[in-house]
């Protein structure tokens, strides 16, 4: 009937109510969100949430707080407006927030996937371990190394189906990406169903749009900043919000997880990777391409994974990565420790900022574990894309698949 606490909940699929269940729940709540463009679905769905994200103040949020509610307060934020403005605004209004409220950590596998390039994804975890009642949550969890997880008892409770649950899902292995994609935009074409195409990288996608002459055919949903960039290109066709689609629609990731896109017919989707036009075109089958499917509520008319491999791209073992990243940590607290003053502490404090390895840090001088966990994952699904087996191997796992 509720989410218990200190837990991490794989629900196993999308859009099997977790996040409404806490929603409804008989307690108030802070849900966080990976992106804006979820928090306007829910917001839509349920219109008793207070949603804060651009646009929203700190001041906003005490007012909430202020006022008459018949119910349960839901507060549903981004990792930045709980950190920027939720946490100020219930410290400021002498709210005990650690001790009233439940907080649910929606998708928290983007808090480890993203915190390599969207660093303030991670601010509210500190505070997450300080609530006496909370949980994570995500059909994809990746499984977090920081101790305190082990420290607070935390376990995970796993939804397991009794029926054959996995999608289907078309690999299609090839160093022709471009001309992959004409081909199965001219076979959707006319069918009723429109086409989504997940693409992580701007710069591809207007290419693409450029090389098929679709210009007037297609929408480009994608961050506020990728709107900007292609609206400097003459594309004036994206969107930072979730609307109507068109025939051909591109989504980069804003759009790969939690968003619930609703359709009057099923959709045809289209992942391409291409590690040759950009890396982070990469795409885990195991959490990506099962989120991916998993945005419309209406179902799915077919799905394929368009993908190219490079057997030379560099990838690091894990264990690799940890010998450099303790050695790095070594350096970086010997020059931490090094007592100096005046022009000294000038010098100290330059090279720690000059240092990589700062971002593994956190202010108070603890280790990011979540920065340790985006490091083993990138060179994980960065390694599949040596070798087009280790792609089918791992969609093998939540798929059934032809290749």
């Amino acid at each position: 009937k509720e989410i218990p606490t200190n837990t991490i909940l794989n629900k196993t699929m999308t859009g099997c109510g977790a996040t409404t269940l806490e929603i409804n729940a008989a307690r108030h709540s802070i849900i966080i969100e990976p992106n804006v463009p979820v928090i306007v679905g829910k917001k839509a769905q349920h219109s008793f949430l207070f949603a804060v994200y651009e646009g929203t103040s700190k001041e906003d949020v005490k007012a909430y707080l202020a006022g008459e509610h018949d119910g349960y307060r839901k507060i549903i934020t981004t990792p930045e407006g709980f950190d920027k403005k939720v946490l100020p605004a219930m410290y400021e209004t002498n709210t005990p927030i650690f001790e009233d409220y439940f907080l649910l950590f929606d998708e928290c596998e983007k808090a480890i996937q993203d915190v390599g390039y969207r660093g303030d994804i991670y601010l509210p975890v500190e505070d997450f371990f300080k609530f006496e009642n909370k949980a994570m949550v995500s059909a994809t969890p990746i499984v977090p190394s920081d101790p305190r997880f082990e420290q607070q008892g935390f376990t995970m409770k796993i939804l397991r189906p009794t029926y054959d649950h996995k999608p289907k899902m078309w690999l299609i292995h090839t160093n022709d990406t471009v001309g992959w994609v004409r081909t199965l935009m001219t076979q959707v074409k006319g069918k009723g169903h429109p086409l989504c195409i997940f693409l992580n990288s701007t710069d591809t996608i207007h290419r693409m749009i450029c090389t098929y002459k679709i210009e007037k055919r297609c929408k480009v949903f994608c961050s506020y900043e990728s709107v900007k960039k292609l609206r400097k290109r003459d594309f004036s066709r994206a969107h930072s919000s979730l609307g109507e689609l068109d025939e051909i629609n591109f989504f980069t990731s804003r759009f790969f997880s939690a968003v619930d896109i609703e359709l009057p017919t099923t959709a045809c989707v289209l992942i391409v990777t291409d590690p040759s036009f950009a890396a982070h075109t990469v795409i885990d089958p195991t959490t990506e391409a099962v989120q991916i499917v998993g945005r419309f509520r209406n179902g799915v008319e077919d799905a394929a994974h368009i993908f190219s491999t490079n057997k030379e791209m560099p990838c690091k073992s894990r264990e690799e990565i940890a010998t450099r990243l303790e050695e790095c940590e070594a350096v970086y607290k010997q020059v931490l420790q090094i007592e100096a003053s005046g022009a000294g502490y000038d010098t100290r404090a330059q090279a720690l900022e000059g240092m990589d390895y700062k971002r593994f840090m956190n202010a108070d001088g603890t280790r990011n574990w979540f920065m340790w966990d985006n490091a083993y994952d990138d060179e994980r699904i960065k390694r599949y894309y040596t070798n087009a087996e280790l792609v089918r191997e791992e969609y093998a796992k939540t798929f059934h698949t032809n290749y």
